[in-house]
């Protein structure tokens, strides 16, 4: 009986957490969730009181349970990252024992957003860890000195009038999946952007890239608010999360320096269904 109690008290938290961020790109998982919009992760953890201690003795004791199932979960949820269409966290913690040693260590940081105490004594804690930050640090392809992207065509710079302030692209005609570094395609298969093009502090910062679900809600997103270049995907690869553009759209981006300066500094969002 206990242990439906706390499934069903975990399935009610998934709900919690989601009403409250309806217009966030949210990844639900069995042990948690990634924000994408928020480049959050946030898992859930239930400690029952323990009938066996003394009173004084059972909260604090629910509580160290609910920790410890929260950042059991956590791990399980960071483990599920996709850092690129190819590999996982836990891709990299299985090939690697620092990098394994290194993301147990990056857990130790967590957050503890909410906690809930409930009439039974079973308490309920939210932890969460910033995909940014540490884990982009050690996880991203970044180089120090990023490359350049390859010019499409011939075309010309925005003036400084209608300077772009960051790139939108649309993709919710089609089912993309987020990661941490997703890569664009021209229609040639000519890549003009993933993490080797941008400047690894802006990636680590605020990572690669942005997610959205909503046209106005990216627009009025700190990384690319004022002027962005709104355009379409026009595809998305079997991976289901890299992307395609028009080649139009890629001569404008590639020959327009303003535009190569906001990819440096990360100023792409994507938006999904």
């Amino acid at each position: 009986m206990k242990k439906g109690l706390i499934i069903m008290l975990v399935l009610l938290c998934g709900i919690t957490l989601l009403s409250a961020q309806e217009e966030s790109m949210i990844q639900q998982l069995d042990k948690g969730e990634i924000d994408w919009t928020e480049l959050v992760i946030r898992a859930v953890g239930i400690g029952a009181p323990n009938p066996n201690l003394p009173a004084a003795a059972q909260r604090p004791a629910a509580k160290r349970a609910a920790l410890q199932d929260a950042q059991r979960n956590l791990l399980e949820v960071m483990q599920g990252v996709h850092v690129t269409s190819e590999t996982t966290v836990e891709n990299f913690m299985l090939k690697d024992d620092v990098i394994k040693s290194k993301v147990e260590g990056i857990l130790r940081g967590y957050k503890e957003e909410k906690i809930k105490y409930m009439s039974d004594g079973t308490i309920e804690v939210v932890l969460s860890i910033a995909i940014t930050g540490d884990l982009a640090k050690l996880m991203l392809p970044l180089y120090d000195t990023p490359k350049d992207v390859p010019k499409v065509g011939e075309g010309v710079t925005s003036s400084a009038d209608t300077a772009y302030t960051g790139i939108i692209i649309d993709a919710r005609d089609y089912t993309l999946l987020p990661c941490m570094s997703p890569r664009v395609y021209t229609e040639d298969n000519t890549t003009i952007y993933d993490a080797s093009y941008v400047d690894p502090d802006y990636a680590v910062k605020m990572g690669v890239v942005g997610y959205a679900k909503n046209l106005d809600a990216a627009k009025n997103d700190d990384r690319v608010k004022g002027n962005p270049f709104v355009i379409k995907a026009t595809g998305v690869a079997d991976n289901s999360m890299d992307l395609y553009i028009s080649s139009e759209d890629a001569v404008k981006i590639t020959n327009d320096e303003n535009l190569l300066d906001q990819i440096k500094r990360c100023k792409v969002i994507l938006l999904l269904q």
